[in-house]
């Protein structure tokens, strides 16, 4: 199942469904930007209640995913750059370019209380070193900051993405992702 506008697609695989809300359904869940790829896609891959709870996290926290202006303006590489750094602390120092005002440790709280990381979400389905992050800019657009960190946890610049795209169509494929998707798991034959 998936949900897309060509530059913009959640797609998932539900292989065994799970009364038990908890888990829902083992499978995989995958977000592409502008044809990367961020997830796993394999059959088991994760147990997906955690994705279906983060896109409706996602879906009611409308229109305030935000950060300082100064942030989203900045360069794909760069955003990837800080907010990688302000989360993991894997950026070096000295390769990092951090010229914002709001202390780190400030926007790392920023980060998690406006929810602006979407991957990882909790669950294993990111367990690859994917990153993707929504930034709500105004009322009528939103922006995703895709990439994969490497085994030496750098930025890899082949997998960054940057989109920008309408709020009411971004969040519209959201609402109708989740929808199907409950009705898929909510059809299925469920396990114990």
């Amino acid at each position: 199942m998936s949900q897309n506008n060509k530059n913009f697609i959640i797609e998932s695989f539900i292989s065994s469904a799970y009364s038990n809300k908890g888990i829902m359904a083992i499978g995989y869940f995958l977000i592409h930007i502008k044809g990367i790829s961020y997830g796993i896609k394999t059959d088991d891959a994760s147990a997906l209640a955690c994705s279906y709870g983060t896109v409706i996290d996602r879906l009611d926290m409308k229109g305030k995913h935000i950060a300082p202006k100064e942030l989203i303006v900045l360069p794909s590489l760069e955003l990837a750059q800080i907010t990688e750094s302000a989360l993991y602390g894997h950026i070096d120092d000295e390769q990092e370019t951090w010229k914002l005002s709001i202390p780190r440790c400030e926007l790392t709280k920023l980060i998690y209380k406006n929810k602006l990381i979407w991957a990882p979400d909790g669950d294993e389905a990111f367990d690859d070193g994917s990153r993707v992050f929504q930034f709500d800019i105004d009322s009528e657009t939103v922006r995703l900051i895709g990439y994969n960190t490497t085994d030496d946890h750098k930025i890899d610049e082949d997998k960054l993405s940057d989109l920008i795209i309408n709020s009411d169509e971004y969040y519209s494929i959201l609402e109708e992702w989740a929808a199907k998707f409950y009705k898929e798991w909510e059809n299925s034959e469920k396990e114990e």
